[in-house]
């Protein structure tokens, strides 16, 4: 890998002009080249700038934003009908609807504004229950911690179960809990107690 530069070239007159504008270079390129491509598949199926030309709907692209975020929350990173990620679709999707808001052909069809703040309310309110709390809270479970008989069983065959139970954000009962369900279910994996 190349080493960073640490230290900064001497100015030109350009340099102080262009350092003032929009830059694109603070943008990851491969994230725009897969925007791009996300493009391009609404652009084959609709016609290309058809939003600019015909207007949007805000309800529709926040729906279909929705839907791509939510699935990828859930799991489900590529969307089956494009190939593409859900997330460069979610993102395709909330850049028409802005560009339909900047050329102005974006009907605003969203519902009454909400009370000024209720945002900041629901914040507090989140935090007062974080700090109203058990001391200790449960730690989530997530896909970065998979507790399959399929881990369990490759675990088992490295002899390294302990260390696979070490890793899962749990309490010491709950991991002892655990255990106790994997010696039921797999009597041939030995675990340490």
């Amino acid at each position: 890998m190349p080493e960073l530069q640490s230290t900064v070239k001497e100015p030109n007159p350009k340099d102080a002009v262009g350092a003032r504008k929009a830059p694109l270079s603070t943008l990851p390129a491969p994230v725009l080249f897969e925007m791009g491509l996300g493009m391009l598949e609404g652009a084959l199926k609709y016609g290309r700038h058809n939003y600019r030309a015909i207007g949007v709907r805000y309800s529709v692209y926040y729906d279909a934003a929705m839907r791509h975020l939510t699935a990828a929350w859930e799991g489900e990173d590529i969307d089956p009908d494009s190939g593409l990620p859900h997330l460069v679709k979610a993102m395709c999707c909330l850049a028409v609807l802005r560009d339909a808001q900047m050329q102005g052909k974006c009907h605003d069809d969203r519902p009454p504004k909400s009370k000024a703040h209720w945002l900041a309310e629901m914040n507090a309110a989140a935090a007062r229950l974080i700090a109203d709390g058990p001391a200790e809270p449960k730690q989530p479970y997530t896909q970065l911690v998979p507790v399959s008989p399929t881990d369990v069983d490759a675990a088992g065959s490295s002899g390294d179960v302990n260390a696979f139970l070490s890793r899962l954000p749990l309490t010491p009962a709950e991991c002892e809990q655990l255990a106790d369900d994997i010696r039921l279910s797999y009597p041939r994996v030995e675990l340490a107690s």
